[in-house]
């Protein structure tokens, strides 16, 4: 069986976002690898030096995304470490991705199917810290690929004969347009954030090849502008609202 590396480093610890600053160098945490015939995820944790509830040098289950609503979940992920139950699977649009959400019974817990939590797949126990005496402070997965995604999770096929649209300006900050190459008869255009909620929707009609929205009102930071025709995602680019 072949496994990916996986390194770690500290983070020195601060309040804001990335950049981070490194707080020494890389070294050797543990192993990866994805069954994708059974749809699951292994993981090795080396770990040796720092409290861990997940096995330590042996493989170990860390995402199952075969499971149903109603399947007990008993592998060891981040914040349960404990069985719980698939209470809810949804599809959902996230980090730029359309995937699926398994939802846990315990705390809403939740995660997504090729991509993990909102750590990645490398769940907390590889996922650099920042920390000081009093505060422990994880980095998500959103620091690491604010421009793309970086590899870390699942790829989607585009469609070369999608409807192509041009976004612009790009960074944006009041008005947002968006230029289609072809009217479509039903569709919209919609703008999720990071965490796959939706914050704006436009609907089109026939004839529509040009959009403006309104952004004033939203927060700094990354978005994805996606294109619906006729109930089915088209194409879709991520965006900086500044």
């Amino acid at each position: 069986v072949q496994y990916k590396k996986v390194y770690w480093r500290d983070l020195v610890f601060n309040y804001g976002l990335p950049p981070f600053e490194p707080e020494g160098p890389y070294y050797l945490r543990g192993f990866i690898r994805d069954d994708t015939a059974n749809r699951k995820v292994y993981a090795i944790d080396l770990n040796t030096d720092m409290l861990s509830i997940c096995p330590e040098n042996e493989e170990y289950l860390m995402f199952d995304f075969s499971y149903e609503i109603g399947d007990t979940v008993d592998f060891c992920t981040y914040p349960s470490y404990s069985i719980d139950t698939i209470n809810d699977i949804e599809n959902v649009f996230i980090y730029g991705v359309e995937t699926k959400v398994f939802v846990l019974s315990s705390l809403g817990y939740s995660y997504y199917e090729g991509i993990g939590s909102e750590f990645g797949l490398f769940e907390t126990m590889f996922a650099p810290v920042k920390k000081n005496s009093k505060y422990v402070t994880i980095t998500y997965l959103e620091y690491y690929c604010p421009e793309d995604t970086c590899g870390l999770i699942v790829s989607i096929p585009k469609n070369e004969g999608a409807n192509k649209f041009i976004v612009y300006p790009n960074p944006a900050d009041e008005l947002l347009r968006i230029r289609l190459s072809k009217s479509i008869i039903d569709g919209s255009v919609e703008l999720y954030d990071i965490y796959g909620h939706r914050v704006k929707k436009i609907q089109l009609h026939k004839n529509c090849n040009n959009i403006e929205i309104g952004i004033s009102d939203l927060k700094q930071g990354i978005y994805f502008a996606v294109l619906i025709e006729d109930g089915v995602i088209t194409n879709r680019t991520k965006i900086l609202i500044k």
